[in-house]
């Protein structure tokens, strides 16, 4: 049975002969290649999160608004005025009508 042959870069590969690195010090390096990627990142999601906020804060705004419309009171009620109804008499009015 024939052996698979070797890709063409693999040998380079195999020459490369870095140290190991820490997945800090690969962070580090990838920073300083690349200033402002994680600000920018970073403010996409604060932006988002600042819009989401927003919009809740509006919709919590609505909710307590409806509430407060269901719990007010209905509109003033005006005294309903019909002739002579407050003029019913009593026996103390007979008596002071009946003096005089």
């Amino acid at each position: 049975m024939k052996s698979v042959r070797l890709r063409a870069d693999v040998t380079r590969m195999l020459r490369n002969n870095r140290p190991p690195m820490s997945n800090t010090e690969r962070s580090r390096r990838f920073r300083l290649a690349h200033p402002g990627y994680y600000a920018r990142i970073h403010g996409r999601k604060r932006a988002s999160a600042k819009k989401d906020g927003e919009r809740l804060w509006q919709e919590q705004r609505q909710a307590i608004a409806a509430q407060l419309a269901a719990l007010a009171p209905p509109a003033p009620v005006q005294a309903l005025e019909i002739p002579h109804a407050n003029s019913i008499v009593t026996g103390a009015d007979l008596v002071a009508i009946a003096s005089v």
